[in-house]
């Protein structure tokens, strides 16, 4: 899976690197794994998805300028093909995080109980 997309728009060439800072922004938008088809299928999504991704930023993620979608001159496969990586690159962010946490929790779910059954004494 590829940390960079390259995408022309209007005959400007524009890459998109999947940053720390695209990545949380995303995972504002989409917010659980389980949202992540509203990417593609609602049009709130589709937008700050756009949004989110062709906004001009720095190395960091940080956004340097406010675009508006209707200014640009992008076509619907483009914008497709972009809300997927989008998507892809949420998810390949988000499900490592889950599973790190579903391990973590696993590890101390029997101090956890152990202090539970300790306070319910």
């Amino acid at each position: 899976m590829l940390d960079t997309l390259n995408v022309t728009i209007g005959g400007e060439d524009h890459e998109v690197f999947a940053s720390y800072g695209l990545m949380n922004s995303l995972s504002r938008i989409i917010g659980d794994v389980d949202q992540v088809t509203n990417v593609l299928l609602n049009p709130e999504f589709r937008d700050q998805v756009l949004l989110a991704v062709l906004s001009p930023r720095t190395k960091t993620g940080k956004i340097t300028s406010k675009i508006e979608l209707d200014d640009l001159e992008l076509t619907s496969e483009l914008a497709r093909e972009i809300l997927e990586w989008a998507a892809d690159r949420f998810l390949n962010f988000t499900l490592p995080l889950a599973n790190s946490a579903v391990t973590k929790m696993m590890e101390v779910k029997p101090q956890i109980e152990k202090m539970a059954k300790s306070m319910s004494s």
